[in-house]
């Protein structure tokens, strides 16, 4: 659909949805009721009020397209019409009401087919409410894709570490953590990349080092062994010239065999400040297998300035690694989360979805040799990311210190 097919999709929607809007104020009117307090008319009328709060949600929304979801079936609006009917409504009002609907189900045919693939296409498109952009897509998919796929996990974790550098006041090095939390397989025989390892250089020269990580378990280097579900025996440690990977291999389904995972790697080099090129900090999260919540934190000093990011989600074309130059506009998801500031550390990282979560910030930060009251934070919670597609979270990086 080109731009201009999904605004004259917008346009037409809203007009429709405005013209079942104002016959159905029309209606409240015609029988001296106020729609606004659906839990008055449902008392008055003995209608359900499911019903009544729908038609609330309808007249008082702010964007038409918005309304739409609460549209009620035939049968919601034949009960309705019927009761207001013997309670005085004008046979002329309530004729206008069922006008409107037809006219709300000819846009309906001619552009989408049915309800269902309506919903769809302004879902797709981000012209639901904002807060819940692509969640029946997302929900959707996460099914879809844990059957599949045959895996999923309650929560992907992501947590990056900021702090000073030894090399310059104007860089950050970072301790990166990863993991999954209630990581299950839905059947026997699945093998699933989890976490790729190797060394290079990022954006502005970032050195992304998996042999500086502090070694936690020796059969493999860069696991949380304590914050791992025990015995660690599911994951498989494959070594090659450039790439250290660790891969899910078959083992027991369900609840049975579900388990916790964490990862650890060292970066150095963050630029904190702008540089040619370079103006914004950015942390992203990859999401490759179904994910029912991400929790991604921003850990810094307090030395450093991290405004409130801005969540961004990109879709990743054929899935594979990240490449910071597929996360362009034309692949940005019409998704939008609220990020939450963090402070008062490590009190602050508790998170009912992560149990040892607090444990886990403070042994890493005094890993460091620091203290966890020395650093805040911002935190991301987005429930059932799209796979495959990487989450970033991305902040404008203050000017330099004189």
């Amino acid at each position: 659909m080109t731009a201009k097919q999904s605004g004259i999709l917008e346009q037409e929607g809203k007009a429709v949805v405005n013209g079942v809007r104002g016959a159905l104020m029309g209606l409240f009117s015609s029988v001296n009721s106020d729609p606004l307090v659906p839990q008055v008319v449902s008392r008055r009328f003995g209608i359900n009020k499911n019903l009544c709060w729908k038609m609330a949600k309808i007249i008082e929304a702010q964007d038409p397209l918005t309304a739409i979801q609460h549209l009620p079936g035939t049968a919601g609006v034949n009960i309705l019409l019927t009761t207001f009917a013997e309670h005085g409504a004008p046979q002329l009002v309530i004729d206008a009401v069922r006008e409107a609907l037809r006219e709300f189900d000819r846009f309906v045919a001619e552009h989408a087919g049915g309800r269902d693939d309506l919903d769809l296409m302004l879902d797709s498109m981000g012209l639901l409410e904002p807060e819940r952009q692509l969640e029946a897509s997302r929900e959707l998919a996460y099914r879809g894709n844990s059957g599949i796929f045959g895996l999923q996990a309650r929560v992907r974790v992501t947590t990056a570490f900021l702090f000073p550098s030894k090399e310059s006041p104007e860089l950050a090095d970072s301790e990166l953590v990863g993991g999954f939390i209630g990581l299950r397989r839905l059947r026997p025989h699945v093998r699933w990349p989890l976490f790729r390892f190797g060394a290079y250089s990022g954006r502005a020269g970032v050195d992304i080092n998996p042999k500086a990580v502090r070694v936690e378990s020796p059969d493999a280097p860069h696991l949380l062994a304590e914050f791992c579900t025990q015995p660690i025996q599911e994951i498989e440690r494959i070594e090659s010239p450039k790439w250290s990977e660790y891969m899910l291999t078959g083992g027991k389904v369900g609840n049975q065999g579900a388990f916790d995972c964490f990862f650890r790697s060292s970066a150095r080099g963050f630029p904190m400040y702008q540089v040619p090129g370079e103006t914004s900090g950015e942390i992203t999260s990859t999401i490759a297998l179904p994910i029912e919540y991400l929790l991604l934190d921003i850990l810094y000093h307090r030395s450093f300035t991290v405004p409130t990011p801005q969540m961004l989600v990109f879709n990743k074309p054929g899935g594979g690694l990240d490449d910071p130059a597929s996360r362009c506009d034309d692949n940005l998801l019409p998704i939008v989360q609220r990020v939450t500031g963090l402070e008062g550390l490590p009190h602050a990282a508790v998170s009912s979805l992560a149990p040892r979560y607090q444990d886990m910030v403070s042994a890493v930060i005094s890993g460091i040799g620091m203290r966890p009251n020395e650093f805040r934070g911002h935190r991301l919670l987005l429930r059932w990311p799209p796979m495959p597609s990487v989450v970033s979270l991305r902040w404008a990086l203050p000017e330099k210190l004189s």
